[in-house]
């Protein structure tokens, strides 16, 4: 395992990229939190601030570890209290291998005024999906077999045949246009079932969400179908209760086209504070993301978050992205 750090040594790449965040995006609370939690954690290189624009600079914290990284993974799940990581992982009949999984997401809550250390923990199912793109076997059947593993093997109350059912069929309606990105429990929520399908052809979201009975309010067709325009993926993250889609989703804006680059993301932004969902500080503090010389940083915007609840948009957040580099 990599040595750990302490959220007060210059050292932690989380503490130095936190001094770049602007002051505008994160409180006092959210970056205690974020240090006690990672002086905890094995070494983290990369990570995500979720910034959330409605809450006064309430962050969350984000980290992917690959799949290989067994002590680190063991070290995180050894948080839960009691999670059987070595279980997850065994070398025979687990469905978390290097040769499906490339990573695992942990999320933590640390904006939570009671942040209590426990992850979030996500199957990162890109490789599932595009090794078997040459495949005679279609996405929907392979989930149908993964998902019988993939959730007890975390170990989730609401891992019921019910709710395994409903998220089978949000995978069954996405018909070529799109595939499972990420599955897991929120173990600081209540156990929730959380899948995430990334949409490649924007123009299908609010189909999918028709079809998958979602709901949406007047005026909010209009407003998704103009951020979907701008984008060039993207995603959906659906929770799961007593069988059903909860009323309670997000929707990711992902722009990752590599022409004029930041002039999407701007307009991007643009319609974020049009449309109430932040600030003209706040966007400034995100387009400009680092707020000070970094160059020990790779860093971007990752995409951005709308929070929609019983089928209006409530709220939207910026996933920020830093990895370490060693010098």
């Amino acid at each position: 395992m990599s040595q750990n750090i302490t959220g007060t040594n210059a050292a932690s790449p989380t503490a130095i990229a936190l001094q770049h965040l602007g002051h505008g995006l994160i409180n006092q609370e959210s970056k205690q939190n974020i240090l006690e939690l990672t002086a905890k954690l094995p070494r983290v290189d990369q990570g995500f601030f979720e910034c959330h624009f409605s809450r006064e600079g309430q962050v969350d914290f984000a980290m992917p570890v690959p799949i290989d990284k067994r002590e680190a993974i063991e070290a995180i799940m050894d948080l839960q209290r009691g999670a059987n990581a070595a279980k997850m992982l065994e070398k025979n009949g687990s469905p978390v291998t290097e040769k499906n999984i490339e990573n695992l997401w942990f999320e933590f809550d640390t904006s939570s005024t009671n942040f209590n250390g426990l992850p979030g923990v996500f199957f990162d199912t890109h490789r599932l999906h595009y090794q078997n793109l040459n495949s005679d076997v279609p996405d929907n059947m392979l989930w149908s077999k993964s998902l019988k593993n993939m959730i007890p093997a975390i170990g989730c109350k609401n891992g019921t045949a019910e709710n395994l059912a409903a998220i089978q069929h949000c995978i069954d309606l996405l018909s070529g246009f799109g595939y499972p990105a990420y599955i897991g429990i929120m173990k600081n929520r209540e156990d929730d079932l959380r899948l995430c399908v990334k949409i490649l052809d924007t123009a299908q979201l609010l189909p999918y969400l028709k079809s998958a009975g979602v709901e949406l309010k007047p005026g909010v067709r209009e407003k998704l179908a103009e951020l979907a325009g701008i984008c060039d993926m993207v995603a959906v993250d659906f929770d799961f209760e007593n069988g059903k889609i909860s009323p309670h989703f997000g929707i990711e804006l992902h722009i990752s086209k590599d022409k004029d680059l930041a002039l999407y993301e701007e307009n991007l932004v643009s319609y974020l504070v049009q449309y109430g969902l932040c600030n003209a500080e706040q966007a400034e503090y995100v387009l400009n993301w680092p707020q000070a010389e970094a160059n020990e940083f790779i860093h971007k915007i990752s995409h951005f978050k709308l929070k929609l609840e019983h089928g209006n948009i409530v709220a939207a957040k910026s996933y920020l992205q830093y990895i370490y580099k060693e010098n």
